[in-house]
């Protein structure tokens, strides 16, 4: 069983990439974030799979 605090730091981070997508969407594809970073296609793309790794880990570790 993984360790209840690494557990909640990737729910955390999970939370983190929920938000960025959704700022993503809200900027639009090419626009700037505030740090600079441009919006792609591959940005998205990497966010969402990453984001879907980390609840994948969330739910398997959560089951009863």
């Amino acid at each position: 069983m993984i360790n209840e605090n690494k557990m909640v730091s990737r729910f955390y981070v999970a939370n983190f990439y929920e938000e960025q997508l959704k700022k993503f969407k809200k900027l639009g594809m090419g626009k700037e974030t505030e740090n600079g970073v441009i919006i792609t296609p591959t940005l998205i793309k990497v966010t969402k799979k990453r984001l879907g790794e980390l609840r994948k880990i969330y739910r398997k570790n959560n089951e009863i």
